[in-house]
């Protein structure tokens, strides 16, 4: 797996109680998004209020949840942990979203069902989709393709997806519990 993660040591604020690091690779970028590409099961659940296309790997891409909830729980959460102060995390769910203009091209103001969430761009051939949180002030505009956001899941950091202008957007999204 020397190829697939970033090497981290550190965790670094990048906004109002918003963290980044380097995650994945060039190479596991591209073998996550064209994995989902490849199986192709896309679901939408429009019965939820805040729904989005997407691919949960727990159940679709079993191997690759174990992979990345390994090097989330042992290397980047206890960093996190640390920075904030904070008992243990897991891993919840790992899902990748796609936006385009066939599927979903933008996701309204919510907080997750999550303790802590993540977020990382596989893709930025793209313009507009940016995930932005209001209160913080702040967007992922300037974020690389394949490093690690980390926010407050469910009090203070709502957000949303902004409207998709042109292109594809695919992310990986990482939700956590106590």
């Amino acid at each position: 797996m020397n190829n697939f993660f970033e090497h981290t040591t550190e965790i670094k604020h990048c906004g109002n109680d918003i963290l980044t690091c380097p995650f994945l690779t060039t190479m596991a970028v591209d073998s996550i998004r064209d994995s989902c590409e490849q199986i192709a099961t896309w679901e939408t659940n429009k019965r939820l209020e805040y729904f989005t296309h997407d691919i949960h790997f727990k159940v679709v891409l079993p191997t690759l949840y174990e992979i990345l909830t390994e090097y989330l729980e042992e290397e980047i959460f206890p960093l996190a942990m640390e920075f904030w102060n904070i008992d243990e995390f897991k891993v919840s769910d790992l899902f990748a979203i796609k936006y385009s203009s066939d599927t979903q091209t933008s996701l309204g103001i919510h907080h997750d069902n999550s303790f802590v969430s993540g977020s990382v761009k596989l893709n930025d051939n793209y313009s507009g989709a940016k995930l932005h949180f209001p209160r913080q002030n702040w967007n992922n505009k300037t974020i690389p393709v394949g490093h690690l956001i980390l926010w407050p899941g469910n009090i203070t950091h709502q957000h949303c997806c902004t409207e998709l202008e042109e292109g594809e957007k695919h992310s990986l999204t990482i939700w956590s519990k106590q």
